[in-house]
This record gives C-alpha cells, structure tokens and sequence, in this order.
C-alpha cells in the first residue's frame, strides 16, 4: 500500500512515472495509510451498527440465532417450522424492516466515506502527514474545491472501468492455469494503478 501512496504523491507532483520501490518507506506509508483507512471506515461501521441496534435488527437477529441453536442442540427435525412456531412473526416483522433499513443506511454511508477516505489518502500522500489525512475538516474542504459533482463522476467512472476490466478478467479466468494467473496479477495490478493515478490526477484540483 505504501508503493500505492507513491503513485498518487507523484501524480498530484506532476511526476508521470511510476515511482521506484523503496521498502523501507512504503512500508511505513503502508502502515500509515491503512490507520488512515481503517478509521474512516470504522466510523461508517459503527453508524451502520447503531443503526442495527436502534431498529430492533441486531436484538431480533440475536434472538432467531439463539433459539435455532438451541433447537440444533435438541435435534429438532424441521428446524425451520419449530422457528417459525417458537419466534413470534413480529420479530421477523422487525429483522427484516430493520435490515432493509441498514442496508440503505449503510450503502449511503459507505459511499460518502469512500469518497471522504479517498480524499484523505490523497491529501496524506501530498502533504505526507497523517495528521494532515484526518483533519476532516481540510478534507471536506478540498471535496469542496475539486467539486462534489467531478469527485461523484470520479468514482462512477471508476466503477465502470472495474466492471469492465472484471469482466476481462473473467474471460482471462476461462483459460485454464496461466488465464487465472494472468488475470490475478493483471486485473489486481491494473486496478491498483488506475485507481490511485486517477486519485492523484483528481487531487491536483484540489
């Protein structure tokens, strides 16, 4: 990951080589950015959980689990008749609303991060701090000036370019032995280096 944080240092630089692999230092980007990643998206992982709880989901779901365990331990023979005998319907009433629920919720919420995550490995890439990647503020700030309607147009694009290249690599997968090979190294490399070029390319906006 830290050879990745190179990649986007030296696009928003200008610098239209792909950089050199220095161990030691992309190690230790490496490690800084998957702190950096790994608190944008707990947060969103967090909101999304409460969200389980406050609709009766995550109690509703405990509640199922224990009962078909229990009814596993005794060998009950149709499990799904003795559930639906045993649970009241309001609690599956109440899963199901609250999963539905969840999954909107925490579909909105994991875009909105991944783009506030995606700025911020950018701006910790240019300014090489840490620091600099969670300041929240700064970061919604530079999604501001590159403008919310480029940055969505960004990552739509962007999608597109994985469904097709997955679909590549799919094809490169119906070859036995070296297709799945080829497919693996190509596809994850190629992915990888659209990804954060393109990151760099649209920071430089900022």
């Amino acid at each position: 990951m830290g050879y990745l944080v190179n990649i986007v240092r030296n696009t928003i630089n200008n610098v239209d080589e792909l950089p050199e692999l220095d161990f030691g230092n992309n190690i230790l980007d490496g490690i800084k950015a998957f702190i950096l990643i790994f608190i944008y998206y707990i947060i969103p992982f967090i909101i999304t959980l409460l969200v389980a709880t406050l609709t009766g989901g995550l109690f509703a779901g405990i509640e199922i689990l224990s009962v078909a365990f229990g009814a596993i331990e005794n060998n009950v023979a149709d499990l799904q008749t003795y559930l639906f005998n045993t649970i009241p319907q309001s609690t599956f009433e109440t899963l199901f609303i609250s999963i539905v629920i969840t999954l909107i919720v925490g579909i909105i919420l994991f875009i909105v991060f991944s783009i506030f995550s995606s700025i911020a490995f950018a701006r910790f890439s240019k300014y090489e701090s840490l620091s600099e990647g969670l300041n929240f503020g700064e970061v919604f700030n530079d999604i501001k000036t590159i403008g919310t309607g480029k940055v969505i147009s960004w990552l739509i694009l962007l999608i597109i370019v994985i469904i097709v290249i997955g679909l590549i690599v799919g094809i490169l997968n119906l070859v036995p032995y070296i297709g799945i090979v080829l497919g693996f190294l190509l596809g994850q490399s190629l992915l990888e280096i659209i990804f954060y070029r393109s990151l760099g390319l649209l920071y430089r906006e900022a």
